[in-house]
């Protein structure tokens, strides 16, 4: 039997529901009411309803990353996700496949609105005070390309462009590597 690594919104939901099955019983002799079942518990939420909300509450912060670079602290100290960049070295340029499929010819991407930079999210699970857990090293943050061009590395992609071409907006910068206090 193989072991499923991803731990998806199902799976929290499935969590959310045993919790509110376990406070049943609670709730049950609190009211000396034996007719209630988990539909009735004050905190009930179908399943549809539960992953709106969290697909809704992940796109506002992962605009808030993007727009606003909002270094975000996960919960239960899990460490920090933010947006940093790093200097595109001259012999690891990436090629430009839309010039390729058009041309034949392999072209390397200038990154001219950038500086030379490229920008990527980082889950930082490495700051001594605010990150505990075990294993940190069997963990990894995938982020997903984002279809829409508002989240996801496409999303951060965008806004990049929109902050180049907009001479309202100022350039896009991010840090090399972020320091935190001792407080998280």
């Amino acid at each position: 039997m193989r072991t499923r690594l991803l731990w998806t919104i199902k799976d929290s939901y499935d969590d959310y529901m045993e919790g509110l099955e376990s406070d049943l019983d609670e709730l049950k002799k609190e009211s000396n009411d034996e007719d209630i079942t988990v539909k009735n518990h004050p905190f009930y939420i179908n399943y549809a309803s539960y992953k709106e909300f969290f697909i809704n509450f992940f796109i506002e912060i992962s605009k808030a990353i993007i727009r606003e670079k909002l270094i975000f602290k996960i919960p239960y100290r899990l460490g920090y996700i933010s947006i940093r960049k790093k200097k595109t070295k001259v012999d690891r340029k990436l090629p430009n496949f839309k010039i390729y499929n058009e041309t034949g010819k392999i072209v390397s991407h200038s990154n001219i609105h950038t500086n030379g930079y490229y920008f990527y999210f980082e889950w930082d699970k490495t700051s001594s005070y605010y990150t505990k857990f075990k294993n940190q090293s069997f963990y990894r943050f995938d982020v997903n390309r984002g279809n829409d061009k508002i989240v996801g590395a496409r999303g951060l992609s965008d806004w990049i462009f929109k902050c180049y071409k907009n001479p309202t907006l100022k350039d896009y910068d991010a840090p090399f590597s972020i320091k935190y206090n001792n407080y998280g």
